[in-house]
């Protein structure tokens, strides 16, 4: 049923701005509930041939979730992971990337960092690990990028300006 979670999430949702769902990369089971239930997709994306490929097939997936189950899913934008600047695989797949999702393409990138292979084999997040390695700066900044892209929506619904449970 790919309506489970977005039942789970109903009444907690009001009291959260962002509520992420890290999905793994089959399009079935918690992917189609997350889409289901979801504002908005973060597609992360390795330079490579198959990323390509499989970038299409997303978002096909998601043009057909946005017809049969969630009218309101959009997306949010496409981030480039494991980013190694100056090599020939990121440069064709980031013009590619350009010529058919340059609207929807994050100004951050984050880059090959052995520090967030590390967090993740030590199943810490990246921020606990090492809140200073250029990998985890980068995922703040992601953060900080979507904030900025809702900012007035955020604002809207929280009059002083600041993001609910959000501090100086």
């Amino acid at each position: 049923n790919r309506t489970i979670l977005k039942n789970s999430l109903r009444s907690v949702a009001a009291h959260y701005d962002f509520v992420i769902i890290d999905c793994p990369p089959f399009l079935r089971g918690l992917t189609t509930n997350a889409l289901t239930c979801a504002d908005s997709v973060l597609i992360p994306l390795k330079s490579g041939h198959f990323s390509l490929d499989a970038i299409d097939k997303l978002v096909k997936y998601i043009e057909w979730i946005r017809e049969v189950a969630n009218r309101d899913l959009q997306l949010e934008g496409i981030l480039q992971t494991m980013y190694e600047p100056n090599t020939k695989v990121t440069d064709i797949t980031e013009r590619e990337l350009q010529l058919r999702f340059r609207k929807h393409m994050m100004k951050t990138v984050i880059p090959k960092n052995t520090q967030l292979v590390e967090a993740s084999f030590y199943g810490k997040p990246a921020v606990l690990f090492n809140a200073n390695s250029k990998g985890t700066l980068a995922y703040l900044q992601v953060a900080r990028e979507m904030v900025d892209r809702h900012r007035p929506a955020a604002d809207a619904e929280h009059p002083a300006g600041t993001l609910q449970g959000q501090t100086g």
